[in-house]
């Protein structure tokens, strides 16, 4: 719900600048993007997120794009794979 109302006001603020010629609001916000979990398709995430940040004019900026998951198999749903993924986060970002 959270995230469609973000775009839908986006998608406003989009609409006034190219239907109405009105100045971009959002085009010297600079953004980022943290994505974390166990699953495989982290990094499609956070790579569709900057480029839904860049269609509305954010100034995107590499360094705060961040993506850490737990596996990149496809395969790898088991129990212990997500009992064992907390682990390895704590670790790869020696918290």
């Amino acid at each position: 719900m959270f995230y469609q109302n973000l775009i839908e006001r986006l998608t406003w603020i989009e609409n006034r600048h190219e239907t109405l010629g009105e100045s971009n609001l959002v085009k010297d916000i600079e953004t980022g993007f943290i994505c974390t979990g166990q699953n495989f398709n982290g990094s499609n995430v956070n790579d569709l997120q900057k480029k839904i940040h860049e269609f509305y004019g954010f100034k995107t900026n590499d360094d705060l794009y961040w993506n850490w998951q737990y596996t990149k198999d496809v395969y790898d749903e088991t129990q212990k794979s997500y009992k064992d993924s907390h682990k390895k986060f704590i670790k790869d970002t020696k918290l």
